[in-house]
């Protein structure tokens, strides 16, 4: 028989580790707006907004709740909200690991393992619904693991149900947890009374869930009723909610769509096992040892967490992982099965105390210099392109905006903090909103069409105003690529939009791209390895490379050589880059 839980020591220990935890990490933690998603969820918070399907009402009410605080900046504020989630995560974990164990050591050591994880220190750093997801998704192993540890726990589906239906609210791959939770009262069903009482009590965790659920969305519904033009996933209406709630946007049973899309489910799995990293061997190993021992009860959650979040999500999920941008992206969806399966390194800790001892040192160790290494408090890479970017764009500008995860920190840039009002940014990906559409006509002619308006119908319905794309270089290819009247030339970090019959002299065109480029801190980036920070430095490195084209064709073969040699310092091995060099080299020896 178990020794009992000792919970006044117990709960200490964990509450140690959140506190130290909370401070490391916030010694590290992003003083600024990242890319991703970070950008347009701190716009969401900081204004008390609404995010992209589906909607995350719970993570940006306690994200607005965050930016009130009296301390840094208002994106330091709203980055402090993944340290304290984080760190809560830490502690339920050991938690967990203590339920199953009941040894400090090995308890530690495998939350901390969790800790100095490199995709798990990364997103502790800065913003996003990850983080708040980890929270939930720890709780609620704890909370299984009491059941299976002891059945007359029973009435903890009560709070199981208040966690999915809160969770659920602020991220919808927290479902995949459910066969964990049902295992654990299957597993115990002997020791739940037979009786009206029991039924009345799985009655209200229904509706408790249902409510859980529901009650964060009337603050999306609440927030939608007020102009927000930047809006990811407004909803004024019922049907529109709906719409939020089920991502029909992206394809409700899909994760994304577009050219992103698709892929190997090999890929995806091989992806999301190196960012769970050691974890899923020493849950592995466990989970060889409980079989063997015929604890049939902990294998099967083992095994239900294993499927439910790699194996069922990566068949679910379409990313193409093969891509490197997209690698990032779906990286973060391995923070789940990293969480639940963490406890479960424990046990196998636990076989000899030694051992356990000299790999907490190690942990201890290679957890600081982790996260010295993971530090975002000095990197400002976003603040750096935007303004690059805005500097590209004349008074009074209309900028098509695209890609999700550089373009959505321009709003945050622009609404919170006062950045160049005289711009008006059109989000291209938000086109097929109705309501988002009518906003628009307030300020720019949007032609009514069968379908949602391209940007070739935006630009000609309005001759007088000027026009540019940043961001995805997608809105280039689509002005250029439909054989319309409009043509799209890149300037540094904007492509002005014009007519085909419009000569612009290719020496004074130069002549503006070598003033951008060479503006003071253009393109100082922090030069780390960071989420998405591969695109940012694709954008520069397209900026240096159209430079180089024109200063080829103006036969100034030395500063063309410049300017290649700076696009392959962003973007090393470029086939395209390299291709032009040796092109270069011919004319000039010719």
């Amino acid at each position: 028989m178990s020794r009992a839980i000792d919970w006044r020591r117990a709960t200490f220990v964990s509450g140690m580790l959140v506190l130290t935890l909370t401070v490391f990490y916030a010694n590290f933690a992003a003083r600024d707006i990242m890319f991703g998603d970070g950008g347009e969820l701190s716009l969401a918070a900081a204004t008390n907004g609404v995010a992209h399907p589906p909607g995350y009402p719970l993570w940006i009410v306690l994200g607005h709740l965050f930016s009130l605080l009296p301390i840094g900046s208002v994106p330091f504020r709203i980055n402090m909200s993944a340290v304290i989630y984080q760190a809560i995560t830490v502690g339920l974990v050991f938690l967990s690991a203590y339920v199953l164990t009941r040894r400090y050591v090995a308890s530690v050591t495998a939350a901390l393992l969790l800790a100095t994880n490199e995709l798990f220190v990364t997103w502790s750093l800065q913003a996003e619904v990850f983080s708040l997801n980890d929270v939930f998704a720890a709780a609620l192993v704890l909370l299984s693991l009491l059941v299976l540890d002891d059945g007359k726990r029973w009435r903890l589906v009560v709070p199981i149900a208040a966690l999915f239906g809160l969770g659920l609210a602020n991220q919808q791959t927290l479902v995949l947890l459910a066969p964990l939770a049902a295992w654990a009262f299957v597993c115990r069903r002997d020791a739940i009374p037979r009786e009206p009482a029991t039924a009345a009590v799985f009655v209200v965790s229904g509706v408790v869930l249902v409510l859980g659920f529901c009650l964060p969305y009337i603050h999306t519904w609440l927030a939608s009723q007020r102009e927000l033009g930047w809006s990811f996933g407004q909803a004024r209406t019922l049907h529109e909610l709906v719409d939020v709630i089920l991502r029909r946007a992206y394809g409700t049973a899909t994760l994304v769509n577009g050219p992103i899309a698709g892929g190997s489910m090999i890929v995806r799995v091989y992806t999301m096992l190196t960012g769970v990293g050691v974890v899923v061997l020493l849950a592995s190993a466990e989970f060889v040892v409980l079989v063997h021992r015929r604890r049939y009860d902990l294998a099967g959650a083992v095994a239900l967490i294993f499927f439910g979040t790699v194996v069922v999500f990566c068949a679910m999920a379409n990313n193409d992982a093969s891509i490197a941008a997209v690698r990032d992206l779906f990286l973060r969806f391995a923070l789940l099965p990293l969480v639940a399966l963490a406890p479960f390194a424990a046990p196998v800790l636990a076989l000899r105390r030694v051992p356990a001892i000299a790999v907490l040192s190690v942990v201890l160790v290679f957890g600081a210099h982790s996260a010295l290494g993971a530090s975002l408090a000095t990197v400002a890479d976003a603040r750096t392109l935007d303004r690059d970017e805005f500097a590209a764009l004349p008074r009074g500008a209309v900028a098509f905006v695209k890609g999700d995860s550089i373009a959505t920190t321009a709003p945050y840039f622009q609404i919170v903090e006062g950045w160049r009002p005289d711009v008006l940014l059109v989000f291209v990906d938000l086109l097929p909103g109705r309501s988002y559409v009518e906003q628009l006509r307030r300020s720019l002619i949007v032609p009514k069409t069968s379908g949602p308006p391209t940007l070739t119908d935006i630009v000609a319905a309005n001759p007088n105003r000027h026009f540019f794309g940043i961001g995805d270089p997608e809105v280039q290819g689509e002005i250029n690529g439909d054989g319309g009247p409009f043509v799209a030339y890149t300037c540094g970090l904007a492509s002005e939009i014009v007519t085909r019959r419009t000569f612009i002299p290719l020496s004074n065109w130069y002549r503006t791209e070598v003033f951008r480029l060479r503006a003071p801190k253009y393109g100082e980036l922090s030069g780390r390895t960071i989420p998405f920070a591969a695109v940012a430095r694709a954008y520069y490195a397209n900026s240096y490379f159209n430079a180089g084209i024109d200063a080829e064709r103006l036969r100034g073969y030395d500063s063309a050589r410049t300017w290649f040699a700076l696009a392959l310092t962003e973007v090393p091995d470029s086939p395209t880059i390299i291709q032009a060099f040796v092109h270069l080299n011919e004319l000039s020896s010719a």
